[in-house]
């Protein structure tokens, strides 16, 4: 699985046609997300992750207009450091299920070996929401968001497996 993830990865990365020049996964992520959502100015997102491919989302989500912006990071510190830099918000880890229900669109791309959205968690945020919809994004290598949560009303999983097909389909 971990192989078949990488692969998917070289493959947006080097299928910059298929999403007008997107040069990486973060790129066709928030591509797909726009495409989806019609527009993502005056969205709310969480960024779960302030490495390399949560710091490349955030650049491409606010060019996109994004400007509710909130990272959490494992480490706090990089966390409120790439929030400074972002104008940004910033949460602990473990506060993400107290502010899950305010968001339209939560990013994920860390390194962690578990789930950190959790089924009971979104079904929790998805009570409060009133919103009605939640687009969860999942770009970690293993997984971090628990599968099948598209299975809940108004929730939209995009996973590694799932952009692939995405980006499969509109190559056709």
């Amino acid at each position: 699985m971990f192989h078949k993830s990488l692969e998917t990865g070289k493959k947006i990365r080097t299928k910059t046609e298929v999403s007008k020049g997107a040069l990486s996964v973060s790129y066709a992520a928030v591509k797909m997300a726009e495409e989806l959502l019609d527009v993502l100015c005056g969205k709310s997102v969480l960024v779960v992750g302030a490495g390399e491919t949560g710091q490349i989302a955030i650049k491409h989500l606010q060019k996109k207009g994004c400007s509710d912006l909130t990272i959490a990071n494992r480490t706090l510190e990089k966390a409120v450091v790439l929030a400074q830099k972002t104008n940004a918000k910033f949460v602990e880890i473990k506060d993400i299920p107290l502010i899950l229900h305010e968001q339209d669109i939560v990013l994920v791309s860390t390194a962690c070996q578990h789930a950190l959205i959790t089924r009971s968690m979104v079904e929790e945020a998805m009570k409060k929401n009133t919103k009605g919809s939640l687009l969860l994004i999942d770009l970690s290598v293993p997984r971090n968001v628990e599968p099948k949560l598209d299975e809940l009303p108004g929730v939209v999983l995009i996973d590694m497996d799932r952009l692939q097909q995405m980006v499969e389909k509109s190559q056709e």
